[in-house]
């Protein structure tokens, strides 16, 4: 009886999903913001061991953008990634030319970190006004090292001293993201993930419908 049972629930549910696929119109969604991310904690992008102190760090926003391209109700794929700097200032740095000591009283660098890959989305829920998902990103992350040093010694032993990788591999886990769209062409976007660019980010969204299908558009 219980299979029984069973078997009819899946049928009802493919049922009511093909029902949907055949209503539902392929979507573009475009949007861009802003947010916050764990890169100000954790990046240090020079070894300075006891010959100099970070004193001051300026971490800016994330800036966020994507394009989802929609093909089903439940499924969407496409690209997004983000922009975000950071500024540190060392004080006391002490270095050696030529067997003698060398003091700089303090300077800036900034690490600037610039991410992009292909995301994967599953969406839940069947209001055109509400699109609730979550989802993964693979990519990567290219970074680059600025000093703000006019002295050509300094900036070699600074470059010597240097501890970031050009790029590396990144991965985000979208935990929850939500498209609300009050009008059916203009919203706002709010998601929470773990990896870059963001923590949490928020911003505006831009729908576009692209084909419809013989039962209509899911946006009418």
């Amino acid at each position: 009886m219980k299979i029984h049972l069973a078997a009819i629930i899946l049928a009802f549910w493919g049922i009511q999903a093909s029902a949907q696929s055949n209503s539902f119109a392929s979507v573009v969604h475009i949007g861009g913001g802003i947010g916050y991310s764990q890169f100000g904690l954790f990046s240090k992008a020079l070894e300075l061991g006891s010959d100099g102190q970070f004193s001051e760090t300026k971490v800016y926003p994330a800036y966020t953008g994507y394009f989802d391209y929609q093909m089903h109700r439940r499924f969407s794929i496409g690209v997004s990634g983000g922009y975000q700097s950071l500024q540190q200032r060392v004080d006391d740095f002490t270095y050696d030319i030529d067997g003698e000591q060398q003091t700089v009283e303090s300077f800036y660098y900034r690490l600037n970190r610039t991410n992009a890959g292909i995301h994967f989305r599953v969406h839940y829920g069947n209001d055109d006004a509400l699109d609730i998902y979550s989802g993964m990103k693979i990519g990567v992350s290219i970074f680059k090292l600025q000093f703000d040093v006019n002295d050509a010694a300094l900036l070699s032993e600074l470059e010597n001293r240097a501890d970031v990788a050009l790029s590396t591999p990144s991965f985000q886990f979208i935990l929850c993201g939500l498209r609300y769209y009050p009008v059916p062409v203009l919203g706002i976007h709010f998601e929470l993930g773990l990896g870059a660019p963001a923590f949490v980010s928020s911003g505006i969204s831009f729908r576009i419908p692209t084909t419809s299908t013989s039962r209509g558009s899911s946006l009418d």
